[in-house]
């Protein structure tokens, strides 16, 4: 390219060097002063988004923006970013691509009361197998109900790291 070509394309231009995504001026919008004209920088809350703002991210079409909605709702929201990483057929390189650009709000988490679901709908999560829904259906029959969402660590197929996946999404009421 010319020079003269890129100094007519320059202000149009933006480099991700170039964006301060740390300087906020409202929830959803950020602004980078460049050669004195602000540009807009696109910021994207992934528990609110919807599948046209997912698509305005490089890399993200509409099959990856829908199955991140959907994905996003069988969870019952993201506790955190790096959920997106979970997201089938979603490269590592495009998650790493688009994460300085994505923000998480804390949303109200849609959660599985495990006192009152049978194994069929706690298995709709995609955290918890057919095989741990009906663990945890059968230890309440056997031991009433849970009294606390620790109370699954008696479990023998719960470790430690299955806990802390799947307990943002459980309650006990």
């Amino acid at each position: 390219m010319e020079e003269k070509q890129y100094q007519q394309l320059a202000p149009y231009i933006l480099l991700p060097e170039k964006i301060n995504y740390t300087s906020k001026t409202s929830s959803n919008d950020q602004f980078v002063s460049d050669n004195n004209k602000d540009v807009k920088a696109l910021v994207v809350d992934i528990n609110t988004a919807d599948t046209t703002a997912f698509q305005q991210l490089k890399g993200i079409g509409s099959v990856y923006s829908n199955r991140i909605v959907k994905y996003r709702n069988l969870l019952g929201g993201f506790i955190k970013v790096e959920q997106l990483k979970e997201v089938y057929g979603l490269k590592e390189e495009t998650y790493y691509s688009i994460k300085p650009q994505l923000i998480l709000t804390k949303k109200e988490i849609i959660k599985i009361n495990i006192n009152t679901s049978n194994a069929n709908q706690l298995r709709k999560h995609p955290y918890i197998d057919w095989k741990l829904a009906n663990v945890i259906e059968k230890y309440r029959k056997a031991n009433g109900n849970y009294q606390n969402i620790k109370d699954l660590k008696q479990i023998h197929l719960i470790n430690e790291e299955t806990f802390l996946k799947i307990a943002p999404y459980l309650s006990i009421n």
